[in-house]
């Protein structure tokens, strides 16, 4: 981001409005909720993740790297 970006934005930006948090909330945890009534512990998939998800990563780094140089001319 240019340095002149936060200052512009100060000057003329507008945010969209959206409803308070606290309307959205019930909703929000109905989301998370549904893994659940289908028989998946969300929680245990989240863990798994931050877990095993960076070194599975790191594992396919250089194969994602020869595909993504073989796409270039």
């Amino acid at each position: 981001m240019p340095g002149s970006a936060p200052g512009a934005y100060d000057d003329h930006g507008t945010l969209p409005h959206y409803p308070p948090a606290a309307d959205r909330r019930a909703a929000a945890l109905d989301q998370f909720a549904t893994p659940e009534r289908g028989g998946v512990d969300f929680a245990d998939v989240t863990d798994t993740l931050e877990r095993e998800g960076p070194a599975k990563f790191d594992k396919s780094r250089p194969e994602l790297s020869a595909r993504g140089s073989r796409g270039r001319t």
